[in-house]
Protein backbone atom coordinates (compact mmCIF):
# COMPACT_ATOMS: atom_id res chain seq x y z
CA UNK A 1 0.00 0.00 0.00
CA UNK A 2 2.08 2.89 -1.11
CA UNK A 3 -0.34 5.45 -1.01
CA UNK A 4 0.37 4.99 3.00
CA UNK A 5 3.75 4.32 3.45
CA UNK A 6 4.52 2.84 7.31
CA UNK A 7 6.15 5.09 9.52
CA UNK A 8 6.24 4.40 13.39
CA UNK A 9 8.32 7.61 14.44
CA UNK A 10 5.94 9.53 17.53
CA UNK A 11 7.18 12.57 15.35
CA UNK A 12 4.82 11.67 12.58
CA UNK A 13 2.09 11.19 14.90
CA UNK A 14 2.95 14.90 16.37
CA UNK A 15 2.99 16.23 13.21
CA UNK A 16 -0.75 15.25 12.46
CA UNK A 17 -2.12 16.35 15.28
CA UNK A 18 -0.58 19.72 15.06
CA UNK A 19 -1.52 19.93 11.20
CA UNK A 20 -5.22 19.33 12.96
CA UNK A 21 -5.44 21.75 15.11
CA UNK A 22 -4.44 24.15 12.44
CA UNK A 23 -7.54 22.69 10.57
CA UNK A 24 -9.36 23.32 13.32
CA UNK A 25 -8.57 26.55 13.60
CA UNK A 26 -9.17 27.05 10.17
CA UNK A 27 -12.95 26.03 10.24
CA UNK A 28 -13.58 29.14 12.14
CA UNK A 29 -12.45 31.30 9.61
CA UNK A 30 -13.19 29.45 6.28
CA UNK A 31 -14.35 25.69 6.42
CA UNK A 32 -13.35 24.98 3.00
CA UNK A 33 -9.51 25.84 3.88
CA UNK A 34 -9.46 23.35 6.36
CA UNK A 35 -10.05 20.69 4.56
CA UNK A 36 -6.22 20.12 3.07
CA UNK A 37 -5.07 20.47 6.85
CA UNK A 38 -7.96 17.65 7.64
CA UNK A 39 -6.44 15.34 5.03
CA UNK A 40 -2.82 15.85 5.22
CA UNK A 41 -3.38 15.14 9.12
CA UNK A 42 -5.51 12.06 8.52
CA UNK A 43 -2.90 10.77 6.02
CA UNK A 44 -0.12 11.53 8.48
CA UNK A 45 -1.82 9.68 11.36
CA UNK A 46 -3.00 6.73 9.03
CA UNK A 47 1.26 6.53 8.23
CA UNK A 48 1.78 6.61 11.35
CA UNK A 49 -0.68 3.73 13.09
CA UNK A 50 -0.36 1.53 9.81
CA UNK A 51 3.57 1.70 10.86
CA UNK A 52 3.26 1.02 14.97
CA UNK A 53 0.75 -1.87 13.59
CA UNK A 54 3.74 -3.26 11.73
CA UNK A 55 6.16 -2.51 14.17
CA UNK A 56 4.41 -4.03 17.10
CA UNK A 57 3.85 -7.06 14.85
CA UNK A 58 6.89 -7.95 14.33
CA UNK A 59 6.99 -10.89 17.25
CA UNK A 60 4.64 -12.41 15.29
CA UNK A 61 4.71 -11.69 11.58
CA UNK A 62 8.59 -10.80 11.21
CA UNK A 63 10.85 -12.46 8.92
CA UNK A 64 14.64 -13.23 10.86
CA UNK A 65 17.49 -12.62 8.30
CA UNK A 66 20.88 -12.27 8.71
CA UNK A 67 22.96 -8.75 7.50
CA UNK A 68 26.15 -7.45 6.67
CA UNK A 69 27.83 -5.20 8.61
CA UNK A 70 29.56 -2.74 5.75
CA UNK A 71 30.48 0.33 8.37
CA UNK A 72 30.70 1.16 11.84
CA UNK A 73 30.57 4.78 12.95
CA UNK A 74 32.06 6.07 16.09
CA UNK A 75 29.78 9.35 17.48
CA UNK A 76 30.79 11.36 20.52
CA UNK A 77 27.92 12.48 23.42
CA UNK A 78 25.13 14.28 21.88
CA UNK A 79 21.81 15.23 23.41
CA UNK A 80 20.67 12.23 25.81
CA UNK A 81 22.97 10.01 24.60
CA UNK A 82 25.86 8.20 25.81
CA UNK A 83 29.98 9.35 25.73
CA UNK A 84 30.14 6.93 23.07
CA UNK A 85 27.87 5.27 20.34
CA UNK A 86 27.80 3.86 17.53
CA UNK A 87 26.42 3.78 14.41
CA UNK A 88 25.77 0.78 12.29
CA UNK A 89 25.32 0.56 8.88
CA UNK A 90 24.26 -2.81 7.36
CA UNK A 91 22.99 -4.96 4.38
CA UNK A 92 20.42 -7.54 4.03
CA UNK A 93 18.77 -9.15 1.98
CA UNK A 94 14.97 -10.32 2.35
CA UNK A 95 13.25 -13.26 1.74
CA UNK A 96 12.27 -11.97 -1.96
CA UNK A 97 16.08 -11.33 -2.78
CA UNK A 98 15.88 -8.15 -2.79
CA UNK A 99 18.70 -5.93 -1.14
CA UNK A 100 18.39 -3.44 1.78
CA UNK A 101 20.96 -0.98 3.33
CA UNK A 102 19.97 0.82 6.76
CA UNK A 103 21.57 1.74 9.98
CA UNK A 104 20.65 1.56 13.79
CA UNK A 105 22.17 2.77 16.68
CA UNK A 106 23.82 0.95 18.88
CA UNK A 107 24.56 2.87 22.60
CA UNK A 108 25.99 0.28 24.73
CA UNK A 109 28.91 -2.20 23.92
CA UNK A 110 29.40 -2.65 20.59
CA UNK A 111 29.45 -6.37 20.09
CA UNK A 112 29.94 -6.04 15.91
CA UNK A 113 32.80 -5.80 13.64
CA UNK A 114 32.79 -4.39 10.21
CA UNK A 115 32.35 -7.49 7.82
CA UNK A 116 30.84 -8.84 10.60
CA UNK A 117 27.35 -10.39 10.42
CA UNK A 118 24.05 -9.27 12.73
CA UNK A 119 20.29 -10.81 12.60
CA UNK A 120 17.85 -8.60 12.25
CA UNK A 121 14.04 -9.36 12.60
CA UNK A 122 12.09 -7.41 9.82
CA UNK A 123 8.48 -6.84 8.57
CA UNK A 124 7.63 -8.51 5.09
CA UNK A 125 5.61 -5.58 4.11
CA UNK A 126 8.05 -3.09 4.77
CA UNK A 127 11.91 -4.04 5.57
CA UNK A 128 12.63 -0.38 7.04
CA UNK A 129 10.87 -1.72 10.19
CA UNK A 130 12.90 -4.15 11.98
CA UNK A 131 14.72 -4.81 14.79
CA UNK A 132 18.09 -5.96 16.23
CA UNK A 133 17.92 -9.69 17.68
Amino acid sequence: MRLVPPNPHPGVALFGVVIGFFGYIAWNFHPLASVPLFALSAWLLACFLRGLRMHLALGREGVTSVGRITKIVECHGGKGRPENWWIVHYEMRDQHGTLHRGTFDEENTLPWKEGGSVTLRYHPEAPSIFRVE
